[in-house]
């Protein structure tokens, strides 16, 4: 099992992960059900099952008079959580950047952006964020993002709507628009994600006026036309050529 002290420690192509977040101070039956779930469908999906904590016990930090006693110190505590089987854990020190990080904030910055968190599980009473203002409810709503699709039926889109039907996970398309242009300027306005071949927007990743995340699962074979003129007299190595595309597409 990994153990990453801070979320820099994080490789950057780790993941996707399924998330539980928590003190686990004794890493009860509860906690163990919870676990054992992410362990089991991070398997079935080929991802990383991940458990969320803090070091130290945020109550020592927002309230140090409280006196808290651990049940299990942190050495027991991952012992505990590799018992589970958990491919990480990552201990987040909690001062006070992170206890002032509003709900959209740590579901953005670290969940989304760091972790590629695909599923995140909880219990009913979970709170998170800046005076717990967060709860199972926010977070849910959270990760319906808004998609931004293009408006013409294609097989490309048909196939990324299979693949989300098949992982249980509904594509939220709310806005769909006539060109990649447009596409890409409505995520330049915070108005949802895409999905894009990543060559369809190195001018915009170079500016750093997008961001990308690897989508593997949808990765989709690149179709390449070969078009040449009927008539005319073709060179010795535009008829070799032709000759090599035929062979391999008699159809074509």
């Amino acid at each position: 099992m990994h153990v990453f002290h801070k979320l820099e420690e994080v490789p950057t192509g780790f993941g996707p992960t399924l998330v539980s977040i928590g003190n686990f101070d004794g890493v009860h039956r509860a906690h163990s059900c919870v676990l054992r779930q992410i362990v089991e469908r991070a398997r079935q999906q080929g991802a990383k099952a991940m458990a969320v904590t803090f070091e130290p016990h945020p109550v020592r930090i927002l309230r140090a008079d409280s006196g808290l006693k651990l049940i299990t110190p942190t050495p027991e505590k991952l012992r505990l959580l590799e018992a589970s089987g958990l491919d990480a854990v990552l201990l987040l020190p909690f001062g006070r950047d992170l206890s002032l990080m509003t709900p959209r904030q740590f579901a953005e910055q670290i969940l989304k952006k760091q972790l590629h968190a695909r599923e995140v599980h909880e219990g009913y009473n979970f709170r998170f964020g800046h005076k717990a203002e967060g709860n199972v409810e926010m977070l849910a709503e959270f990760g319906r993002e808004t998609v931004i699709a293009h408006n013409d039926p294609s097989p490309a889109r048909e196939r990324v709507l299979r693949t989300f039907e098949q992982k249980h996970a509904p594509i939220n398309i709310q806005v769909a628009l006539p060109s990649l242009e447009a596409i890409k300027r409505a995520v330049e306005m915070k108005m949802g994600v895409a999905l894009l071949p990543r060559r369809c927007a190195l001018a915009e990743l170079s500016r750093g006026q997008l961001s990308a995340v690897k989508v593997p699962q949808v990765r989709l074979a690149r179709q390449l036309r070969l078009v040449y003129r009927r008539a005319g007299e073709l060179s010795h190595a535009a008829q070799a050529f032709l000759a090599i595309a035929r062979h391999h597409h008699p159809e074509s």
